[in-house]
C-alpha cells in the first residue's frame, strides 16, 4: 500500500517546497493531494515541477467552499468546467479525474437531492471516467453505488458510525483513505492529513506518466466551424497539428484528416459529442478534448487477442521475446493497471507482478501473480468497462 498526504497551503519560497518534498521522501510518502484553486490553497506548476523531481505522482480535488454540492445541477457544470481550466493550467492532462468534495457530513436527503444533481452536472460536461468524490462514509457509499462517481476518498471524519470511539468504517469502494484526526500533523512546517493508497488506478499524474502514443498535444485550441475554415496550418496553430488529431482520434478516412476544419470534421464532432452525453454544438473545447482523450487512453490499453501467460520467471518475460510475436501483451497488461509510463517497460518484472496481484485481490482473483485466463478476462472486462 502506497502511502501520500493532502494538504491546503504553499511556503513562501521555493526552497520551501524542497524540503517539504525532501521530508516527505524520507517518510516514504509518494503521493500528493492538492486542491485546484488561484488562491494560496492551490497546486501550482512549480510547486507540482518540485514534487515530480522527489517522484511524487499528484491527484487533484475540486473545493470552493464546504457545502458547495449543495449548489445542484448548475454548480455541478460550472465547476466541472473551471476543474478543466485548472488542469491545464497546471500542465497535466485534462483526462485527469478530479475528486469534487462533499466537505461535510450530508444528510440522506440531500445526497439523494442536491448532491446527486451536482454531481448529475459534473458528468454532462465530463466523462464518468474523470469523475471523483471526497467525503464520508455515507456520501462516497451513496455516490458510488448510483454510479455518480468512479473515484472516491473517504476520509475519517463522518466515517465513524458507531460513536467516536468505535473503529472508523470504510466503503470498500474507495481507493484512498483520509487521515485528518489520525494524521501526520505537521511535515516541515505544512500540516498534513494522511493518504492511504489503496488502488493502482487513482488517476495521479507524474512526469513517469507522459502523453499516450497518438493523444492530441496539451495546450489545445477550441476549434469551431469559421469562415475562414481553421487549418493546422494557421500561425495561431504553433505546429500542433490538433485538427488531424481530432480527426484521427474521430476515424476518419486518411483523405479526410487534412487538417482543415470544415463541415465534415464538424458533424464527425457532433456524432461524438452524442455518443459521450455533450453538448452536440460541433465545438472542440475543453470538455470535448477532455472526452477525446479519453477515447485514446481507452484504446492504447486495449490488449491484444492470443495471449500468452505472464507470469514472473528468470529471465524475466519480454515482449520481444520469439514466443511474444509481436504482441505487446505485457506492456498492454502495464497500461491497463496504469503503471507509470517509464516502468511500461514491456518486462514482466516484480512491479509489474505486484501490480498484477493487486488487480487480482481487487477482482476476486488467487493473487498469484499469474496473467493466464481468467486474469487476462479480468483485465479485458476491466478495459471493456472503462469504455462504458
Amino acid at each position: 500500500m502506497r502511502k501520500g498526504v493532502d494538504y491546503s497551503t504553499r511556503p513562501a519560497k521555493r526552497a520551501g517546497w524542497d524540503g517539504f518534498f525532501a521530508a516527505l521522501k524520507a517518510k516514504g510518502y509518494t503521493v500528493i493531494g492538492r486542491y485546484l484553486a488561484s488562491s494560496a490553497k492551490g497546486a501550482s506548476v512549480q510547486e507540482l515541477e518540485c514534487a515530480y523531481s522527489y517522484g511524487m505522482s499528484a491527484f487533484f480535488y475540486w473545493e470552493t467552499t464546504a457545502q458547495r454540492a449543495l449548489s445542484g445541477k448548475n454548480g455541478g457544470q460550472q465547476d466541472a468546467k473551471r476543474a478543466l481550466e485548472f488542469l491545464g493550467g497546471l500542465k497535466v492532462p485534462v483526462t485527469m479525474p478530479v475528486y469534487y468534495t462533499v466537505d461535510f457530513d450530508a444528510s440522506s436527503s440531500e445526497l439523494s437531492g442536491p448532491v446527486r444533481a451536482y454531481f448529475e452536472g459534473v458528468r454532462e460536461i465530463v466523462p464518468f471516467e474523470q469523475v471523483g468524490c471526497y467525503g464520508g462514509y455515507y456520501t462516497v457509499k451513496y455516490l458510488l453505488e448510483n454510479k455518480l462517481a468512479k473515484y472516491a476518498v473517504q476520509t475519517e471524519a463522518w466515517s465513524y458510525l458507531n460513536g467516536t470511539k468505535k473503529p472508523v468504517v470504510w466503503h470498500s469502494g474507495a481507493q484512498i483513505h483520509q487521515w485528518t484526526v489520525h494524521g501526520p500533523g505537521a511535515i516541515a512546517g505544512i500540516v498534513c492529513d494522511g493518504l492511504d493508497i489503496l488502488s493502482v488506478d487513482i488517476g495521479a499524474y507524474s512526469v513517469l506518466s507522459g502523453p499516450l502514443p497518438g493523444a492530441p498535444s496539451s495546450g489545445h485550441r477550441t476549434l469551431r466551424l469559421a469562415t475562414p475554415y481553421m487549418r493546422d496550418t494557421d500561425p495561431a496553430a504553433a505546429g500542433r497539428g490538433d485538427i488531424r488529431a481530432v480527426q484521427s482520434i474521430l476515424g476518419m478516412q486518411a483523405g479526410e484528416r487534412d487538417g482543415i476544419y470544415g463541415p465534415q470534421t464538424e458533424q464527425a464532432v457532433r456524432a461524438f459529442q452524442r455518443a459521450n452525453s455533450l453538448v452536440a454544438d460541433g465545438v472542440v473545447g475543453p470538455a470535448t478534448w477532455a472526452a477525446l482523450e479519453a477515447a485514446v487512453a481507452r484504446q492504447h490499453a486495449r490488449p491484444s487477442p492470443a495471449h500468452r501467460t505472464l507470469r514472473l520467471t528468470e529471465p524475466y518475460m519480454r515482449d520481444t521475446d520469439r514466443e511474444a510475436a509481436g504482441r505487446g501483451d505485457i506492456k498492454a497488461v502495464q497500461s491497463i493497471l496504469a503503471l507509470p509510463a517509464g516502468k511500461r517497460d514491456g518486462i514482466y518484472g516484480p512491479q509489474t507482478e505486484q501490480a498484477v496481484k493487486a488487480f487480482q485481490r481487487a477482482h476476486g482473483l488467487v493473487a498469484d501473480g499469474i496473467v493466464g485466463t481468467k486474469t487476462w478476462a479480468a483485465l479485458e472486462a476491466a478495459v471493456a468497462k472503462q469504455r462504458g
